[in-house]
């Protein structure tokens, strides 16, 4: 269920948003009384875009379909761009077919490798901890002192809807202390993990992250599971029962009755799209809220970031910039209650060709997409305390 469309002072600060045409720009995204983005002119169309969010230099790099890459730098409301020559190898491994080079990721205390699906693990002082193998495309991810990466490859499950029909059947976790990094290996027991990297959030509250991941299986189709840091299961959803259906794990955001973390999904991008939340209530996860219209995610794409979730940085509180399923709109909802209230829309000139991305200064907070007529959009928030923190 969707509550209406209003204008709220919440949305004040959209009344500064400008419409930028840079040379050779047309058909400037109809927002009627809806927030008016920024439009840059690129000469092909955007598949990644990443916020660089440094204080000293704050700009947006942009990959193309044709691997051209730019750079888009914001300064008093007004954007310009640059050609790139080289582009970061996670830029590169993020959405397009693995290119057979390694990527090197680096956090506190650990560094990881990936290599053509095979990892290596050092700790703060460059000894070789551990080694594996993982998916083509895997992306690691840290929190707070863990670093989880999904393993075991396998053909068993062949979905292939991120784009090839390997997919992970466990994952690992490493226990960051200095020089010592600690291991726990889980597996999917009887199902895979349709996805490229877990997703970390403290869903009990008590200062230690847990991981959540969807799985897969030919049985049942998909479901959201929550671990544990030792690698034992903490929380599961009911499956969507019907096998080779697709959950899309989005993230989480605190809306909660008591501001606790609920987890949100796109059950079925791909053929009907409904948004979901879940709530972590003695050890299953309950559906919250459900709404139907919405796809994050096109068919055997690696791209996951068709959406981007704010956790609450404005009085408006948490929200959610996601697509229609046409790809033609965004709307940002507003989780209320058992319900979502539509804040606002905007239609865009052309069909979504990117990832949602955030920048995040002192003296701006902004998103940015790709669309098909070869331009980015960017939506700024001159002056406010912002609504992407």
């Amino acid at each position: 269920m969707i509550r209406g469309l209003n204008s709220r002072s919440t949305w004040g600060f959209f009344l500064f948003l400008l419409v930028l045409q840079l040379s050779g720009a047309q058909g400037a995204e109809d927002t009627g009384s809806s927030p008016s983005p920024l439009r840059v002119e690129l000469a092909d169309a955007a598949v990644r875009i990443t916020g660089v969010s440094s204080e000293e230099d704050p700009h947006w790099v942009v990959l193309t379909r044709n691997g051209r890459s730019y750079r888009i730098d914001l300064q008093e409301g007004k954007a310009a761009t640059a050609v790139l020559s080289d582009v970061p190898g996670e830029l590169l491994l993020d959405h397009h077919e693995p290119a057979g080079g390694t990527s090197i990721w680096s956090f506190p205390g650990v560094t990881a490798t990936i290599d053509n699906g095979l990892f290596t693990i050092r700790n703060g002082a460059g000894v070789l901890v551990a080694r594996g193998r993982t998916l083509p495309d895997a992306r690691p991810v840290y929190s707070d002192g863990y670093l989880a990466l999904l393993t075991d490859p396998t053909e068993s499950y062949r979905h292939g809807i991120l784009g090839d029909g390997i997919e992970a059947a466990g994952f690992i976790i490493y226990d960051i202390e200095g020089d010592r990094i600690r291991e726990s290996r889980s597996l999917a027991e009887g199902a895979v993990f349709e996805a490229r990297f877990p997703i970390w959030a403290d869903m009990t509250g008590d200062g230690v992250p847990e991981l959540l991941l969807t799985t897969g299986s030919a049985a049942s189709g998909a479901a959201v599971r929550i671990y544990r840091v030792d690698g034992s299961l903490l929380a599961e959803s009911d499956p969507i029962g019907t096998g080779y259906r697709w959950l899309h794990l989005l993230g989480t955001l605190p809306t909660g009755p008591e501001g606790e973390p609920e987890v949100y999904v796109v059950r079925t991008p791909h053929i009907g799209g409904i948004l979901e939340s879940y709530r972590l209530a003695d050890g299953t996860l309950e559906k919250t809220r459900s709404l139907a219209g919405y796809s994050t995610h096109m068919i055997r794409s690696r791209n996951l970031g068709m959406v981007f979730l704010d956790t609450g940085s404005t009085p408006m509180g948490p929200a959610l910039l996601i697509p229609a399923r046409d790809y033609r709109r965004l709307h940002l909802l507003r989780p209320d209650g058992d319900d979502f209230h539509l804040e606002s829309e905007i239609v865009l000139a052309d069909v979504l060709t990117s990832n949602i991305s955030e920048l995040n200064s002192a003296e701006m907070r902004a998103v940015a997409w790709g669309l098909a007529d070869n331009s980015v959009s960017i939506l700024i928030w001159p002056g406010a305390e912002g609504l992407l923190r």
